[in-house]
């Protein structure tokens, strides 16, 4: 999850038109103030942000960093 999520707002609004022609990835981990998080709750909370953020129904691979 970007903070605040700009970078996956900008590349959901590239992909509108082709999102089925692209392989979609994204990350989550390390926030900045808390370190690392793996915690189920976390994941989701990440994986919600970032379907939102890119304004798409399915990310292809999310990745743990």
């Amino acid at each position: 999850m970007q903070r605040f999520g700009g970078n996956e707002k900008l590349v959901g609004r590239a992909l509108e038109d082709p999102r089925d022609k692209a392989i979609l990835a994204t990350k989550f981990g390390i926030t900045h103030t808390q370190g690392p998080k793996g915690d189920p709750a976390f994941i989701k909370k990440s994986v919600d942000a970032s379907l939102f953020n890119l304004g798409v129904d399915y990310i292809d691979l999310m990745q743990a960093f």
